[in-house]
């Protein structure tokens, strides 16, 4: 009969269209828990977050992973390229690190918001330094008198 199978017909489209919904309404949620939690968070999540590939959008805010282990956040929209590999192109890309980690590797900051601050400690050629002030945007070869060597 014509208008059973009209009925099936519609209502497998309608099963298709909620299943698509559905499908997006996840999406769009991970999305969004991804995108709102803080960094430290968002790290110990890192398996749930894309890898960095060249010739992508990314947006600001965006979180990717990159390399063996690299975990960082986008700083400005862009392109990415080949030669602009996230742990090498600090107005692109910040290097979030693990907070366990007592002694990270020094970072060039690129702006306020990876500055270093009283405390904050940080390896930089090898050896070990704490901030002795905030806001401090260079290394302690530059600026000596804003960190203190770490005994060993």
């Amino acid at each position: 009969d014509e208008e059973q199978f009209k009925a099936h017909v519609k209502q497998e489209q309608e099963a298709a269209a909620l299943a698509e919904a559905e499908a997006k309404l996840a999406e769009v949620s991970r999305d969004a828990l991804l995108t709102g939690v803080n960094d430290e968070t968002a790290l110990s999540m890192a398996p749930l977050y894309p890898e960095w590939q060249a010739g992508q959008e990314y947006k600001t805010g965006n979180r990717l992973r990159f390399g063996d282990g690299g975990f960082v956040k986008v700083l400005q929209d862009h392109k990415s390229q080949a030669d602009w590999l996230p742990d090498k192109t600090p107005s692109l890309y910040s290097v979030i690190s693990d907070p366990a980690e007592e002694w990270p590797e020094f970072r060039q900051p690129t702006g306020a918001h990876d500055v270093y601050n009283t405390g904050d400690k940080t390896t930089y050629k090898g050896e070990h330094y704490t901030c002795l002030r905030d806001n401090v945007a260079h290394s302690p070869e530059e600026l000596p008198d804003a960190w203190e060597k770490a005994a060993e």
